[in-house]
């Protein structure tokens, strides 16, 4: 879904509540715009190299040593990976490319992106979408962080209801 939906927040809600049940795990915030980045594939996958393997600084020279690497280190593994705003099937392939199949061991991957149609060449995935928030909830949230209190009075009922009407029920925007 678009910018705002909460699409991070949630996949980082699930990633710190479920951490502990696996053998390790990593977090790869904004990868989309590390991937663009001069060697940026290979760090990404070196961030997860060292995640799961708990050691700083794993030396991966190319994007094929890298996969191999990753592999070897998932092999024995269940982990949790989370891969936030990815925007392009060949960024997954270089990044998880041939070790999807090990996660069929328990293992889970968790992509956040803004691209609906994704994760069509990669069968058997669950895709969630997120929904806007309905007109209460919406006014109850952009209250609490602009009042700070569960409504607003009565006196900015009608200019809230505006600018909740405006937001869409966008969470980031409600908040903001």
């Amino acid at each position: 879904g678009m910018g705002g939906f909460g699409k991070t927040t949630l996949a980082n809600i699930v990633y710190n509540k479920n951490y502990e049940r696996f053998d390790g795990g990593c977090f790869l915030a904004n990868v989309r715009e590390t991937s663009r980045k001069p060697n940026g594939l290979v760090e990404l996958q070196r961030e997860i190299l060292s995640c799961i393997l708990n050691r700083k600084h794993e030396r991966i020279l190319s994007v094929e040593e890298g996969v191999v690497k990753l592999k070897d280190a998932m092999c024995c593994r269940r982990i949790i990976l989370i891969l936030d705003d990815v925007d392009q099937v060949e960024l997954l392939d270089a990044i998880i490319g041939s070790i999807r199949d090990l996660f069929n061991l328990g293992s889970k991957i968790i992509i956040t992106t803004r691209q609906e149609n994704l994760l069509k060449s990669y069968p058997g995935c669950a895709v969630h979408k997120l929904r806007c928030f309905h007109s209460y909830m919406s006014l109850q949230i952009f209250s609490q962080h602009a009042f700070g209190q569960k409504f607003p009075s009565d006196a900015w009922l009608d200019l809230a209801g505006r600018i909740i009407d405006h937001c869409q029920g966008l969470p980031l925007a409600l908040k903001v």
